[in-house]
């Protein structure tokens, strides 16, 4: 908003976009929806869960053009994950280098297990110095890889 003026894309944060040789950003992002500007569809994506059966998504991107007032958002997907036995996985980096795109992930928790999750037990373990919000870094899980702009996924092992 440095002149008064923004243009809204996605209602999704964690975006780390690298630039490529093909003059475009590729990213990823997670936690809310993002529309695919050539598709129109919304895919959406949320990196914590509860249970001990859960199931992340962290979402992926291209972005086109010179204009930051007139960018193309396309070839939008998402991962699903099992971050056990942690219960959020996280993107946290990209680079994209000599046509192969590296897209890292990793896992973290709360001493609950419940992510932001507000209760009244919850707020008695803040006040007695818990933290509410992924307190707990988990381990890098490794880089996802693409050598076709993300129309396909090598899985980190």
């Amino acid at each position: 908003m440095f002149l008064g003026e923004w243009a809204a894309y996605a209602g999704a944060d964690t975006w780390y976009p690298s630039w490529a040789a093909d003059g475009n950003l590729y990213t990823p992002w997670t936690d809310g929806s993002v529309v695919d500007s050539t598709t129109n569809i919304t895919f959406d994506s949320g990196s914590g869960c509860m249970d001990d059966d859960c199931v992340t998504t962290t979402g992926f991107a291209k972005i086109i053009g010179d204009d930051p007032m007139d960018l193309t958002i396309t070839g939008v997907g998402t991962f699903e994950s099992k971050p056990l036995p942690y219960h959020g996985r996280y993107p946290c980096g990209s680079l994209y280098y000599e046509n192969n795109w590296f897209y890292g992930t990793y896992t973290l928790d709360n001493e609950n297990g419940e992510p932001g999750r507000r209760t009244e037990e919850n707020s008695r373990r803040l006040e007695a110095g818990y933290c509410e919000n992924w307190c707990i870094s988990g381990p890098f899980v490794g880089f996802r890889t693409s050598s076709d702009q993300g129309n396909t996924w090598d899985e980190a092992r």
